[in-house]
């Protein structure tokens, strides 16, 4: 009995421990594929297995929830330290209030820039291939569909952007909020460094720290990334896209078109990089964003990424990420304009072109007037609706199909603001293109 149990032993650690220095073998972006892949299939094995009607009322479709939502939340608790040492870090690296505000109005310019231009080429490929036209869909009535929340003004925006009480800022993750109270920080640190130079110590020992605990969150990646998506499709599955694949299609396809034709030009035309480089680094970020549907929860990993992977200043990185996951939102663009030329087709209600710019300069003013609300699309979209006199009910139309659209654009979303961070590095000659070059 004894040998049969040293036998067993030895098969276990000798076989157990082939297979864990396999697993640890493999690179972190080919296991949080594999957990993707993994999850989209049991997912939608459970859609189709169980009745779509009670899936979400299973235990093991709870736990999948469960494992997600925990995911997610590591993610989130991390994002306030991160930005708060990271941009303060920053400002006092800069050390110079001039340098500060070139950095912030080319982050701006291209943030406009872009997200100009993809409001324009959702509405124009929307128009020309009339996602519209020819759709059997029951029209709700305005009764139908009401918004919580508040979409806040571009005045409210500027006086809300100063909190009257920073910690109710950093508990609510108001992250607008956050940046100016950061930038508070540094300036007033930059000022007195040599009276408290332990201070500064301190704060880089710990942003080393937060460091660590997102390497160690990402390395859970592939296990939080199986559940959400696993989750996700067990209980919408492919069903609910078909009455609206035109719309998905028109989106699906402009998001190619910017991600693949537009940002590779910009990178190769204004900071002289490989986009095929640029991206290989980027893919388990997208992965993530794809996972989680959130920018502000990929905000770390798209900041390590940037800086560790790709070569941008850590300084530049953490300021036009943390600003861009607030306000900049080129995926979310896309869709509104998008989802307003459906409505207005299927409502048989015809867009003229003082409309059309109304739509793409409101895409851009929601943008920032609903930074850090929750359901930010949903309720910019009713915005733009708004605007323009189309009926509000017609947000009901694309809420079915939103949580599968919603993974998509937010990789649209995450990938600009890198991209910008590349752009506004490269023209400050902060970016290392060695450790783009070298790192894998």
């Amino acid at each position: 009995m004894p040998e049969v149990r040293k036998t067993g032993i030895n098969f276990y650690q000798k076989n157990g421990g082939d297979f864990m220095f396999f697993l640890r073998g493999i690179s972190r972006p080919v296991r949080i594929m594999i957990g993707m892949l993994s999850g989209v299939i049991a997912g939608i094995l459970c859609n189709l297995i169980f009745n779509p009607a009670t899936v979400q009322d299973l235990l093991l479709i709870r736990l999948f929830g469960i494992g997600g939502t925990l995911f997610l939340n590591l993610f989130k608790m991390i994002v306030v330290p991160v930005v708060l040492v990271s941009v303060t870090l920053g400002v006092v690296s800069m050390n110079k209030p001039e340098l500060l505000g070139r950095i912030g109005g080319k982050t701006l310019f291209w943030f406009a820039f872009t997200t100009l231009l993809s409001a324009a080429m959702g509405i124009f490929f929307a128009t020309v291939f009339r996602i519209g036209h020819g759709m059997t869909i029951s029209l709700p009535q305005d009764a139908g569909v009401k918004l919580s929340g508040k979409v806040h003004s571009i005045s409210e925006t500027l006086t809300n952007l100063v909190p009257s009480n920073m910690f109710q800022a950093i508990v609510e993750s108001n992250m607008l909020q956050i940046i100016v109270i950061a930038l508070i920080l540094g300036i007033a640190l930059a000022k007195v460094s040599s009276q408290v130079p332990n201070l500064r110590i301190f704060l880089n020992e710990v942003d080393a720290l937060n460091l660590s605990i997102v390497n160690l969150i990402l390395d859970l990646a592939p296990i939080g990334v199986f559940c959400l998506l696993a989750h996700t499709f067990s209980c919408f599955g492919f069903r609910v896209l078909l009455p609206l694949s035109k719309y998905i299609f028109c989106f699906l396809g402009v998001s190619a078109l910017l991600m693949f034709v537009i940002y590779p030009a910009l990178l190769m035309l204004f900071a002289k990089i490989s986009p095929v480089k640029f991206y290989r680094k980027m893919f388990p970020v997208m992965l993530l964003a794809f996972s989680t549907s959130s920018s502000n929860a990929v905000l770390p990993a798209n900041i390590t990424t940037l800086n560790g992977k790709i070569g941008v200043s850590k300084n530049i990185a953490t300021f036009i990420l943390s600003l861009g996951a607030t306000i900049n939102m080129n995926g979310t663009a896309i869709m509104q304009c998008c989802a307003t030329v459906l409505i207005a087709q299927l409502y048989n209600i015809p867009l003229s072109m003082v409309q059309i710019i109304e739509i793409i300069s409101m895409t851009l003013i929601a943008s920032i007037g609903t930074a850090g609300m929750p359901s930010a699309g949903i309720l910019m979209l009713g915005l733009v609706l708004q605007s323009v006199g189309l009926p509000i009910s017609g947000i009901a139309l694309v809420l079915g199909v939103d949580r599968i659209v919603d993974m998509f654009r937010t990789v649209v979303n995450i990938t600009g603001d890198a991209v910008t961070a590349v752009l506004v590095s490269s023209s400050e000659k902060e970016l290392d293109r060695n450790v783009l070059n070298n790192s894998l």
